[in-house]
């Protein structure tokens, strides 16, 4: 899934993260591999650690069918109303050999969680979708949220959304973390929600309530 190896770009440097496995659960903490470190793993969580640029690419990746690109921080150079000077098309480097059912699953579930009844952002998109809509678009989010544990029961999580968009011939993958905040539907997926709207030229919606009302850790 790209996680625990570079990206692949030589331009800045970055850390590799870690997916942890029976060898390194020996190595560093000098026992063996548990269910439990198998569940924390499924979930992202325990010794886990990923960066956006990573989840960016596996996301992108889930969304086009398998292919990992090399990131690209710069597509062309060009003066204002003048020619590019410098372009650069991103280069596959390698590919996900899942079934095509497997995509399918992994997006419909990824699509659910802005649209399902149960979806863990659906509040935050179900307004929006009718908004966007009378004003000339139709763009279905498909995501996951996440909230990180960071440490002790009173350190706030890492909030993460994660998504590409429009639900059919995708276009553009999104990943917003913000550090010790709250849950990452009530406060990265908002962000991820404008984005998305400058993105596409989409006049702005009116900016979310506090969906963090409650969490006290918020902005201390």
């Amino acid at each position: 899934m790209g996680l625990g190896v570079p990206t692949g770009q030589q331009d800045i440097h970055e850390n590799i993260g870690l997916v942890p496995d029976p060898a390194y659960m020996q190595r560093v903490n000098q026992r063996d591999w548990s269910v439990a470190d198998t569940l924390n793993l499924v979930i992202g969580q325990g010794d886990t650690q990923v960066t956006p640029l990573q989840v960016a690419r596996m996301v992108a990746a889930i969304a086009n069918g398998g292919t990992f690109f090399e990131p690209l921080l710069v597509s062309r150079v060009q003066s204002p109303g003048a020619n590019p000077s410098y372009t650069v098309q991103a280069e596959p480097t390698s590919t996900l050999d899942y079934s095509p059912v497997v995509f399918e699953t992994i997006r419909r579930a990824m699509c659910d969680v802005t649209v399902d009844s149960h979806g863990t952002a659906r509040f935050v998109f179900e307004e929006w979708y009718p908004y966007q809509r009378a004003n000339g678009y139709n763009v279905v989010v498909c995501g996951k949220t996440g909230t990180a544990q960071t440490g002790g029961e009173n350190t706030p999580p890492q909030a993460w959304f994660a998504a590409f968009a429009p639900q059919e011939n995708p276009e553009i993958a999104v990943v917003v973390i913000v550090e010790n905040s709250c849950e990452g539907s009530e406060v990265a997926a908002p962000i991820a929600r404008r984005i998305i709207e400058d993105y596409y030229g989409m006049p702005h919606s009116e900016w979310p309530p506090l969906w963090q009302t409650g969490c006290s850790t918020l902005g201390e």
